[in-house]
């Protein structure tokens, strides 16, 4: 009956203070783990709590500070550098550091800078990427050096002394990395003379590398300090000095030469078994992983890595064939897997860096059910941990199905795992053959739908025959599996979420650790409640195992002018409270929508836990939401397939945060979480075949030039000229003050940088291949906005849905729309009654004329020739008055106005 819960990596700080850390541990399920330690889980974090007493040890000013660093009879010193070539400077960088099979801690760094002159710097670090909570969160970064260093000048390292690192313990401890960790690192000038440089390769790909330590690509940072300034792709110039915890090989130099710029491999390529190769697995137990039968997309072939953890018990295992996941039953198909050691990422085109181990023809399954490659056709791949490897698989024919990415961080978070083995998601490939071509046809962030079988040695003296038959290897997967080396389908993930409260109470009836204990209580039941009765919670609860594991409430720093907290009562205290909330749900359910929706439900959670004890408010992040129409011109004459679908909604995600972080406004505590196409409109472009240069070049496209295209990329050009309309849910999380119009901020948004966006859809900075090729031919990009009151044209565009997050939209504003609504009502009503009295009035005079000016007889026949005149007259002015209105409107309206097909009441009146 013990409780613990399901964390998020093994080794890792969960809490601390000044004398203890807590690290995430192992779950155990049986006496000691079970006879073979079957029943041992990891990661998992004990729940409870240590009593302890410090003691005040005599002061003595010769003993020697004792630094903790993880348990080594030695050290080995290291170091990995990037080339000092620079082509742009500003104030500082952020970029992450990801280590391999072992924990090492950073001793020194130097910066690149062309000044030789004295300059102030400071360096930060966090754990986990440092895009995790936002660019401009400076609560999130942890101080571990600075001071003033002399610039060493264009071409040569500044090093940082080492006095300069702060030595208390939790600096050290942030500065020593686990094994299989990605840290965070934010290096500042107080002045903007940092040189490094821009790159093609996204934000998170390898820089550098080695056996231990990879360098990735990050950001530059336009202001200091910190601020929400930041620039997409910037490669980091300097060193970084390491110590790994175990004695140098007698083989190696104790300090490891320069790194190539890019991509060195660690090992020989053509390398297809480890350092386990002579291991006797003559004694085995067959065992697999898999990762799911989703579909979704089908294609040519995937790349992705596997990891195998440090065991304890050193076991090896080896690969020894694979099952595929393919689109139609009765299909033969040539099925080929290479592999390399260690990762794919620099190598997607180098045939030489690539072994062949299974080349043969299959019969495809049913779907959903795997496509075995026979055992007698693939070698056997020798692994023992820790041990990273990508494997290539692919077809000869566009038939392997597999999934859009759940995870969006890459290799860093295994989609499928067991105590032996983990599978990554990688890229989609859309080409055969693969090697020697370029970039075209990879599509990032793509999980491989199959299953990988191996042997793992097990005693020899086993109760077990050895000569029984291996267990049945699975061909149709089941949904759950709780034996031993098994994954269930859909992996838990962890997010966490905060909440800021300001909270007014009396502290001698309530301290404040009574305080901190009873929101925790408190808040851990209101979202237990909303789980199962918020609808949209509900549905998360239900189908994708959304679950709250932990509250952890602490009290935050009152110097942060947003949460500032002051007591209206002077004989109260008054405390800002930082609640953490700790969730589990399905890999397949993004972090991003679970955050939105734990947000959303804050007003909901707040009437919660209010009680008589104390005043409560709610002073954090708040949920914004807009459901906005977006108009792309010069689309092919076809919906978004589900890859273009993904692209467009990463892209306009990636563009409004870049955009919004460099407003004048500089609304930096705005993150947008997610975009959701919900809704697709094609329309045709009348014009289509008509103007050919206004087809192809558009009106806002001046930089792409057609006029020497051939032919068959002509006639392309040609086809890409109709419209499509786009409903999208935008969600995000901002921090106030102050209050926003979110739904007005993203419409100006896009309109402001529409060139910027077209670039970003038709010219990613990634690698999308055939996705982005839908949007290469886009000439603009509208929004569609609400009518602006008091126009009275009876052609204006349907009204634009756009909604706030409740709480956020003010009661001025809803009196404002009720208010328009009236007035535009009142005004339509009275330009009808205007022209029917206009009418009546002019035919009045007229027949009062004639009965004035001549004799009854004449007034007579004049009075009914008058009225035939006036009959025609009328009608005359009628018609006049609908071809007026219709040549009016109806052609500027063709053009210039698009109408989505829900929109069927002004689509019949346009007819």
């Amino acid at each position: 009956h013990l409780r613990y819960t399901n964390s998020y990596s093994f080794g890792e700080t969960y809490s601390s203070n000044d004398h203890l850390i807590f690290h995430e541990g192992t779950g155990v399920g049986a006496w000691w783990g079970g006879e073979e330690g079957e029943y041992l889980y990891r990661p998992r974090v004990w729940n409870g709590s240590v009593r302890y007493e410090v003691l005040e040890a005599p002061i003595n000013d010769d003993a020697e500070e004792i630094i903790v660093i993880p348990p080594s009879d030695a050290v080995c010193p290291k170091q990995i550098s990037t080339s000092y070539e620079s082509d742009i400077s500003s104030f500082g960088n952020m970029f992450d550091v990801r280590t391999k099979s072992k924990s090492l801690t950073i001793t020194g760094m130097s910066l690149c800078t062309d000044r030789v002159n004295d300059l102030s710097y400071e360096l930060y670090t966090k754990r986990k990427s440092f895009q995790d909570h936002g660019l401009s969160d400076s609560s999130a970064w942890r101080l571990i050096a600075s001071g003033n260093v002399t610039g060493a000048g264009v071409g040569a390292g500044t090093p940082i002394p080492s006095e300069h690192f702060l030595d208390d313990q939790a600096s050290l401890q942030l500065r020593t990395i686990p094994a299989h960790s990605t840290q965070g690192f934010y290096v500042t000038f107080s002045t903007n003379d940092m040189n490094y440089k821009k790159t093609s390769l996204d934000v998170g790909k390898t820089l550098v590398s080695n056996d231990d330590i990879a360098v990735l690509v990050g950001v530059g940072v336009g202001e200091y300090p910190q601020g929400y300034n930041f620039f997409d792709s910037r490669v980091w110039r300097g060193q970084i000095e390491y110590d790994i915890h175990e004695a140098c090989p007698p083989t190696e130099s104790p300090i490891s030469p320069t790194e190539s710029p890019i991509f060195s491999p660690s090992l020989k390529p053509s390398d297809t078994s480890s350092s386990m190769d002579s291991v006797n697995l003559a004694c085995s137990n067959k065992s697999y992983l898999w990762t799911t039968t989703e579909g979704g997309t089908t294609s040519y072939g995937n790349m992705f890595e596997v990891f195998a953890p440090n065991r304890e018990d050193q076991k090896a295992f080896i690969i020894k064939n694979f099952g595929l996941s393919l689109q139609s039953a009765g299909v033969d198909v040539r099925a080929l897997v290479y592999t390399k050691l260690g990762t794919y990422e620099g190598f997607e085109l180098d045939a030489s860096a690539w072994t062949l181990i299974c080349d043969t023809t299959v019969t495809s399954n049913l779907f959903g059910e795997f496509t075995q490659i026979p055992e007698r056709d693939c070698e056997d791949i020798h692994m023992a941990g820790p041990e990273r490897r990508s494997f290539y698989v692919t077809l000869d024919k566009s038939a392997l199905l597999y999934t859009q990415g759940k995870s969006g961080d890459g290799v860093t978070t295994p989609f499928a795992s067991d105590d032996f083995l983990e599978i990554f998601e990688g890229i989609g490939i859309g080409r055969y053959p693969l090697f020697g071509s370029d970039l075209n046809g990879l599509h990032q962030s793509r999980t491989w739908n199959g299953i990988i079988y191996y042997e793992t040695g097990r005693p020899c003296d086993s109760e077990e025959n050895e000569d029984s038959p291996p267990p049945v290897m699975p061909i149709n997967p089941v949904t759950e599996s709780n034996g031993v080396g098994h994954v269930s389908l859909n992996k838990k993930v962890v997010t966490r979420v905060n909440y800021m409260f300001s909270v007014e109470h009396d502290s001698n009836t309530i301290p404040l650790s009574d305080l901190l204990g009873d929101l925790n209580i408190n808040l851990f039941k209101a979202i237990e409640l909303l789980l199962s009765s918020d609808k949209p919670l509900q549905f998360y609860a239900t189908n994708k195992s959304l679950d709250i594991v932990n509250v952890n409430s602490s009290e935050n720093d009152d110097s942060d002018l947003f949460h500032a907290c002051d007591s209206s009562d002077a004989a109260k205290a008054c405390s800002s409270v930082k609640a953490m909330l700790t969730l589990t749900h399905r890999s397949s359910l993004s972090s991003d929508f679970v955050t939105y929706e734990i947000l959303r439900i804050r007003n909901d959670v707040l009437s919660a836990i209010e009680n008589d004890s104390y005043i409560i408010k709610y002073v954090g992040e708040q949920s914004v939401q807009s459901q906005t129409e977006i108009i792309l011109d010069g689309v092919p004459p076809r919906e978004m397939g589900a890859d273009e679908t993904g692209y467009f909604e990463s892209t306009a995600k990636r563009f409004l945060n870049n955009a919004i972080s460099v407003s004048p406004e500089g609304i930096g505590s705005l993150n947008i979480l997610t975009v959701k196409i919900e809704q697709q409109d094609l329309k045709e472009d009348e014009d289509q075949g008509g103007n050919v240069e206004g087809a192809i070049q558009g009106r806002n496209r001046p930089h792409r030039d057609f006029s020497n295209l051939p032919s068959n990329e002509l006639n392309r050009a040609l086809q890409s000229s109709s419209s499509i309309g786009i409903i999208a849910t935008i969600t995000g999380q901002y921090q106030p003050p102050p209050d926003i119009n979110f739904p007005v901020l993203v419409q100006d948004t896009i309109d402001a940088g529409g060139e910027t966006f077209i670039g970003d859809l038709a010219n990613p900075s990634s690698v999308s291949g055939d996705s982005s090729s839908y949007f290469e031919n886009v000439r603009e990009i509208k929004v569609l906005r609400p009518p602006s009151p008091p126009s009275l044209s009876p052609s204006l565009s349907p009204t634009v849905s756009l909604t706030v997050t409740p709480g956020l939209t003010s009661s001025p504003e809803k009196f404002f729309d009720l208010t328009m609504i009236i007035i535009v009502s009142l005004a339509i009503f009275l330009f009808f009654l205007a022209s029917i009295l206009c009418i009546y009035y002019r035919r009045r005079k007229k027949i009062k004329k004639n009965v004035y000016t001549t004799g009854i007889q004449h007034e007579i026949k004049n009075a009914s020739s008058d009225r035939t005149m006036s009959t025609k007259e009328d009608s005359n002015y009628s018609n006049n008055f609908v071809s007026s209105y219709s040549g009016e409107n109806g052609n500027r309206d063709e053009d210039a106005l698009y109408i989505p097909q829900t929109s069927t009441k002004w689509q019949s009146n346009d007819d």
